[in-house]
């Protein structure tokens, strides 16, 4: 039986760290979507986020040392775009949903 080095220990505890992050993250942002649109939104974007780090571990994992980094390097590239389109269209959804409701109550 094989014995695991320190840093094989330290991989999985940083992921398993992140990963449970990101399940309160994901928790956290779909129950603070107010309409049922931005909801519906939130819960695409929480499914295509999830997908993405899941392939990104995987690829990591199965492509030797030196392309591995390119992997990372996609992602941490596509990462702060895929964020800020997140927050712009959330934050768009969000008006138009308060602008149809407000409408609906009769306010001008």
């Amino acid at each position: 039986m094989t014995h695991l080095t320190i840093n094989a220990w330290l991989g999985f505890l940083i992921t398993g760290v992140a990963l449970g992050i990101g399940g309160v993250a994901t928790y956290t942002n779909i129950r603070n979507s107010r309409g049922p649109l931005e909801r519906r939104f939130v819960i695409w974007n929480c499914v295509a986020a999830w997908t993405a780090i899941l392939l990104l571990l995987f690829l990591v994992t199965i492509t030797p040392f030196p392309w591995n980094l390119i992997w990372l390097a996609l992602y941490f590239v596509h990462l702060p775009i895929a964020i800020y389109r997140f927050a712009s269209k959330s934050q768009l959804i969000r008006v138009v949903e308060g602008r149809d409701a407000a409408q609906a109550d009769g306010a001008p």
